[in-house]
């Protein structure tokens, strides 16, 4: 019980002096998931803790979680020099989206997500204005 009493005051004193210091945070409640992207790969952290701490015209987050790395890169090799293809990440769900906004099929709703790289908005556009 002394240790969590410690941890405690401790944490009470850092946000004490945090914000004398003019940075204001706060816990984002909520938050089911954080991407983080890289040209070739993505981090995504599923049920993370994020806080947000503002001061002096910035903001910080800071996410504490679990990440899972996945590989962006389509499989087979590329030539030196040439641009490598990206896998668009995209759900079941946002098929089914697609599909019924613009009213094709699921087949139609993915070829559209594929050559919107998994951009909803642009799918659904694309499919509805041709």
């Amino acid at each position: 019980m002394v240790k969590v009493k410690k941890v405690k005051s401790k944490k009470r004193a850092m946000e004490r002096q945090m914000r004398r210091m003019g940075v204001d945070f706060q816990q984002l409640d909520a938050v089911t998931e954080v991407l983080i992207r890289f040209p070739d790969r993505e981090l995504v952290l599923t049920e993370p803790q994020v806080v947000t701490m503002q001061g002096q015209g910035e903001n910080i987050y800071q996410i504490i979680g679990q990440a899972e790395e996945r590989s962006l890169t389509v499989s087979g090799e590329a030539e030196e020099g040439a641009p490598t293809a990206v896998a668009a990440t995209f759900s079941e769900e946002d098929v089914q989206l697609v599909a019924n906004q613009a009213n094709v099929s699921e087949e139609e709703a993915r070829e559209a997500l594929r050559a919107a790289d998994g951009n909803l908005a642009r799918a659904i556009i694309a499919l509805t204005e041709g």
